[in-house]
């Protein structure tokens, strides 16, 4: 970069001001207006702890946030995306996948057309007297998946809505 040589400026004062002439100075920071509420203020806690000194305590003391927020959103902070102060989801990155086989969900279908009114729990336990080993927390969601079995429709225990 060129070396920077005053400009003398006069102000119609008659005096002669030198003003060094380089790199512009970036204007003051204005959030942009697709930002969340929450990611401006974050913004401006920023802005505002580079401006006081940089110092974390004063800033969570101003804010009101404790020191391992101020230092989370200042590590996460990138100058260049404004996007890095936005909430993040939190649904992890990684799921695990259902573990039945064809043979479990199958009898847990069969089970569930023959007993609908019946919950997870009692299912459990008829599917262990047939030899079928699954845990009450597999049978739920196994029950849940296939779509064509829905609720029995509200009325009398034993029979068709009334209407």
């Amino acid at each position: 970069m060129p070396k920077s040589r005053p400009r003398h400026v006069s102000f119609g004062t008659g005096d002669r001001h030198d003003i060094v002439v380089g790199r512009p100075v970036a204007p003051a920071r204005t959030a942009a207006p697709d930002l969340s509420r929450t990611a401006r203020v974050r913004l401006g806690m920023i802005d505002w702890h580079r401006a006081n000194g940089a110092c974390v305590s004063r800033t969570a003391r101003h804010f009101g946030f404790s020191r391992p927020t101020v230092y989370r959103w200042l590590e996460r902070f990138d100058g260049h995306r404004l996007e890095s102060l936005e909430d993040r989801s939190d649904r992890p990155l990684r799921r695990r996948r259902p573990t039945w086989t064809p043979a479990q969900l199958h009898a847990v279908r069969d089970v569930r057309e023959r007993y609908p009114r019946w919950g997870k729990d009692k299912l459990a336990v008829l599917l262990r007297r047939d030899g079928i080993a699954i845990s009450v927390s597999m049978v739920g969601p196994a029950a849940d998946l296939d779509a064509t079995l829905g609720r029995p429709e509200a009325g009398r225990m034993g029979g068709p809505a009334a209407g």
